[in-house]
């Protein structure tokens, strides 16, 4: 059976993403990450992180860094999550005004294209139908758009710029992560239906104005993390040291997620 997900943006919505985060002291966690990410985990959601990083193209990193920052990412989320995991993370290096040459360039991947949000959903069997796409910026909506996803548009003051979207606009806005992972677990379901949870029945949904309590982040996958990957024309990077494959993970502990309740 395919499983739903909930694709993350990176910065300004995992972590803080002022400039370009180069190195592995600047990877600092917003509030909230952690018991978010287990709450998605514990209603059933495969989390999927979903990047573009044209540093690469600008010639401020490499590939590796980037792997390198994601890595230590999912160190931070697991050890805040109650042992809760990223299921995967995605990162486009191209970018069109690229001074590298080989980064140089648009590509299928680049959000607001959906190619990263369609390759994790091949590579890991994922029902796009009841997935979420949850990002700071316009070109996340789009992509989420693009592949068929619901999506919430997540940060501070953003309600203005969702009413001045002249394409798609979001299907919700929240100021943080904590309280879209709220919008998520009351409006779950297949795209279109607004059922409450993953699939109203043995994922630990919510029922719209109901509290979610700790029963459900018991129930959490036991999953690995998928590694770090990016599809340039196809090629898929392999995952860095440290990165276990598919199977072999740690499941949440119980009472490791948010309270959802009914408003707020």
């Amino acid at each position: 059976m395919l499983k739903p997900a909930v694709f993350l943006d990176r910065d300004n919505t995992l972590i803080h993403g002022e400039g370009t985060v180069r190195d592995l002291e600047s990877v600092r966690l917003l509030k909230g990450v952690g018991p978010a990410v287990a709450s998605l985990k514990g209603l059933g959601y495969a989390v999927i992180v979903v990047t573009n990083q044209p540093g690469v193209a600008m010639g401020e990193m490499t590939e590796d860094a980037v792997r390198a920052v994601h890595l230590r990412l999912a160190e931070m989320v697991e050890a805040s999550a109650n042992g809760a995991r990223i299921d995967g993370f995605y990162f486009c290096p191209f970018d069109p005004d690229g001074v590298v040459e080989a980064y140089r360039g648009d590509h299928e991947d680049r959000k607001p294209r959906p190619g990263m949000l369609l390759g994790a959903a091949e590579d890991h069997g994922l029902d796009l139908s009841r997935s979420w796409m949850v990002g700071d910026a316009e070109t996340d909506v789009l992509a989420g758009s693009a592949a068929g996803v619901r999506t919430v548009l997540v940060g501070a003051g953003l309600a203005g710029l969702a009413e001045e979207m002249t394409g798609e606009r979001p299907d919700y806005v929240a100021e943080t992560l904590v309280e879209a992972v709220r919008v998520i677990a009351h409006r779950g379901g297949v795209k279109g239906e607004g059922r409450g949870g993953v699939d109203g029945g043995e994922a630990g949904g919510v029922e719209v104005g109901r509290r979610w309590d700790a029963a459900a982040v018991a129930r959490v996958q036991n999953v690995g993390i998928g590694g770090v990957s990016h599809r340039g024309g196809g090629a898929r990077a392999g995952p860095p040291p440290g990165f276990g494959g598919g199977g072999g993970g740690v499941a949440a502990e119980g009472g490791g997620g948010l309270g959802v309740g009914g408003g707020g």
